[in-house]
């Protein structure tokens, strides 16, 4: 037995003989893998096409048990060459041009084999065009033949393309980027007419071979003992909102945090800055350092805070970070590392986030609240003690003074939070910190609230009568668009931390294109 997920890759596939041996399921979504696994049994799995957005796509871990179960599995095409790519150290095995692109070219970002596609009634026919089939396009009928200044070209057109949304990517769009690079081909023409998809072709001749050959024989060896069950691996599904929509949303982890991000923005704020708080306290554990500028023990106490605290184990027993715990540390952390430019009147502490947004965001006065202002001040004084820490750990010093005890002027503690806060969004940002679990985490604390879950569901209810075109076209004007940004900026003068790219606070625990796109959705008309 053998299982091929296959799509918009396999339209206009011609010599259906080739796909006589495999039983043809559509593109795969979550927990299909893990079933058909457990019905079937089959000897070989090749993933194709997978879902991207509409509903969440394969679970990392899914693939893995496959593996484990000795089953022999083939990534080709798009999804399944990007998860090859990722999983082949594990034993799964990638073909075709797209497969070894993206092997040599890692790390690449998941929209690089993305493009929207019509349902099964029509075949899965193409829509846009995925960001690897353009790259494809000028690397094989570009008209340039001086090779160093080709390879310039090429890489030029991919950090072009990663940073448009792939949603966008029709065939015009394709020849206007194509033409900004290489003039003197008519790509407009070239795509209209002779285009051949880069996954269509690598589909086909993964197919032809597997046609040839004389054994389906599974020599794939067990993996079970190179296989490591990480944090990243286990996707907890359970932790998801608990809800029948999943079919008409993207997935659940994105859409629920964004929907908070944008009706309930304190709330996601104070989530965000928890879940930092928590994600700053490993990094400090991690550290092993003789730093004569700070008190070992006091560092040793943090350290077995983070150890005892973090971690609880859920009903399936796996380990989840517990956010519940830090609040009642804060008073002992500011008593162990005491510093006067915390010693400020609610009314300065007002102050100070409002002059900060001003000076470093827009430009213009802002206007964020006090009631905001105080929900959230602990855990972000929290964290800028946690940054200075993390510092100064690191040998590179910090202009924040520990146990400085000495009378400073409103003017300067302004100036030295400042330092901090900025070094702190850095640190936010940085890739040992968006890789751990944040976006559960930060999900965890606000699915608590039953306010907010019920107005999630009842946008939910709404948005599945009013079907969001925005995931198929561009349909919205540019007035519309505007607006929308308009009233983004509106609402961050409501927020501790404003969500904008430069910053992205909290919008690394998710895709930034999902998050505008949700807005649109939600943006009235």
């Amino acid at each position: 037995m053998k299982i091929i997920y296959l799509g918009p890759s396999g339209f206009n596939i011609n010599n259906r003989r080739l796909l006589d041996d495999w039983l043809v399921r559509p593109p795969c979504k979550q927990a299909d893998i893990m079933k058909d696994i457990q019905q079937y049994k089959p000897q070989k799995i090749c993933i194709v096409d997978g879902l991207y957005k509409t509903i969440p796509a394969p679970w990392h871990k899914e693939l893995l048990l496959a593996l484990e179960n000795n089953v022999q599995l083939d990534g080709v095409g798009s999804l399944g060459a990007l998860r090859a790519a990722e999983l082949h150290d594990f034993g799964m095995n990638g073909h075709g041009w797209i497969y070894n692109f993206i092997k040599e070219n890692e790390p690449i970002d998941d929209s690089v084999v993305a493009l929207l596609h019509m349902d099964k009634i029509n075949n899965y026919k193409p829509i846009t065009l995925a960001k690897i089939e353009i790259i494809y396009c000028f690397i094989s009928e570009s008209s340039i033949t001086d090779n160093q200044e080709k390879n310039l070209k090429i890489q030029k057109l991919i950090n072009e393309i990663m940073h448009i949304n792939f949603e966008r990517l029709s065939k015009k769009t394709a020849a206007l980027v194509l033409s900004k690079f290489d003039p003197n081909v008519n790509w407009n023409q070239y795509l209209l007419g002779n285009f051949q998809s880069i996954k269509r072709n690598d589909t086909i001749e993964y197919l032809e071979k597997e046609k040839k050959s004389k054994s389906h024989k599974n020599n794939t060896p067990s993996f079970t003992d190179k296989t490591q069950r990480t944090n990243y691996i286990y996707r907890q599904k359970h932790l998801d909102l608990d809800t029948t929509y999943t079919d008409d949303l993207s997935d659940l982890n994105y859409s629920f945090q964004l929907f908070a991000s944008y009706y309930y923005s304190g709330m996601y704020d104070i989530a965000t800055l928890e879940t930092h708080f928590i994600l700053l306290c490993r990094l400090i554990s991690g550290i092993n350092s003789d730093n004569d500028y700070l008190d070992i023990e006091n560092i040793n106490w943090l350290k077995r805070i983070y150890t005892e605290n973090s971690w609880y184990k859920d009903k399936l027993g796996l380990s989840i970070l517990n956010i519940n715990s830090y609040k009642k540390y804060f008073p002992d952390l500011l008593s162990n590392f005491p510093n006067k430019i915390f010693e400020l009147t609610d009314e300065e502490w007002l102050m100070y986030h409002n002059l900060y947004s001003a000076l470093e965001i827009y430009g213009h006065f802002k206007n964020i609240d006090s009631k905001t202002e105080k929900l959230g001040r602990a855990t972000f004084i929290g964290c800028l003690v946690m940054t200075s820490l993390y510092e100064t750990l690191n040998n590179k010093g910090s202009d924040f003074l520990l146990h400085q005890q000495s009378p400073i002027d409103l003017n300067e503690k302004y100036k030295a939070i400042c330092v901090l806060h900025n070094a702190f969004l850095e640190l936010a940002k940085s890739v040992t910190l968006v890789g751990f679990h944040g976006g559960i985490c930060v999900q965890q604390k606000l699915k608590s609230d039953n306010a907010l879950i019920k107005s999630y569901k009842s946008s939910i209810n709404v948005l599945e009568q009013k079907k969001v075109f925005a995931l198929y076209s561009d349909t919205f004007s540019t007035e519309r668009r505007k607006n929308l940004l308009d009233d983004i900026e509106k609402l961050n003068c409501s927020r501790l931390l404003e969500v904008k790219p430069s910053h992205s606070f909290g919008t690394h625990f998710y895709n930034f294109h999902h998050w505008i796109l949700l807005l649109e959705e939600l943006a009235n008309d």
